[in-house]
């Protein structure tokens, strides 16, 4: 599904916004994150046994423990996300957003989500690390730039959203001199990257207008909001 559908879905099935099927269960987009390290470690040559055994034996294992119990450090990790991120609890507030509604329970998926990666954890101790939470809270980063990302609210690209800002902040708009001189400092190289980056996300996030005059033709590059 495209972000623009997604958006369109949020805009509308209001039922599957506010019940939240969305916030729980709906990841739109992932990729690769070099920090968000594999649950399990598996070794391929392991006496000629494959992935599916090892993930049975490690199920078995999951399934056997009564109790996981948190480290000191992920209690105090949990504590902080909570306060940091507690759930939205005036949910159809004049105030809250769509990604606001999206990140509600923020702090109960990141407690899911590290008892996941310790359930599978192959040291096999029955307690939430740091190591855990902290897996937890970079997959949560990611659903967070998803969010963002299928709600228009960034690019998805660093440079491109430092671009918008600063397009943003001179007014929304500017032209090719004010690209050169003002925000790429006359220097080529930058420039050219603004060109290419407004080029890139063309009719998403910049639009361009051109404007014939007695002289040269005009260009501007307007963000869309």
């Amino acid at each position: 599904i495209t972000p623009s559908r997604m958006k369109h879905y949020f805009e509308t099935d209001t039922s599957g916004l506010w019940s939240g099927f969305y916030s729980r269960f709906l990841w739109i987009e992932t990729w690769k994150d070099k920090q968000i390290v594999e649950p399990m470690s598996i070794d391929w040559f392991d006496d000629g046994r494959n992935i599916l055994l090892q993930y049975k034996d490690q199920l078995a294992w999951a399934r056997s423990q009564n109790q996981m119990t948190l480290a000191p450090e992920s209690i105090e990790i949990y504590k902080e996300v909570k306060r940091m991120k507690s759930p939205v609890e005036s949910w159809r507030s004049v105030t809250e957003t769509t990604a606001d509604v999206l990140g509600n329970r923020y702090d109960y998926h990141v407690l899911k989500l590290a008892l996941l990666f310790a359930l599978f954890d192959t040291a096999r101790e029955p307690v939430i690390t740091s190591k855990h939470m902290s897996q937890a809270l970079k997959f949560m980063e990611s659903n967070e730039k998803t969010i963002a990302r299928t709600l228009r609210t960034t690019t998805g690209d660093p440079k491109a959203d430092a671009l918008y800002s600063m397009i943003k902040a001179v007014g929304g708009a500017v032209t090719k001199s004010q690209l050169y001189n003002d925000l790429a400092n006359k220097n080529k190289s930058r420039n050219k990257l603004f060109v290419e980056l407004l080029h890139h996300h063309e009719d998403k996030y910049f639009k361009q207008e051109t404007t014939a005059t007695a002289g040269r033709t005009s260009t501007t590059w307007s963000i869309i909001e």
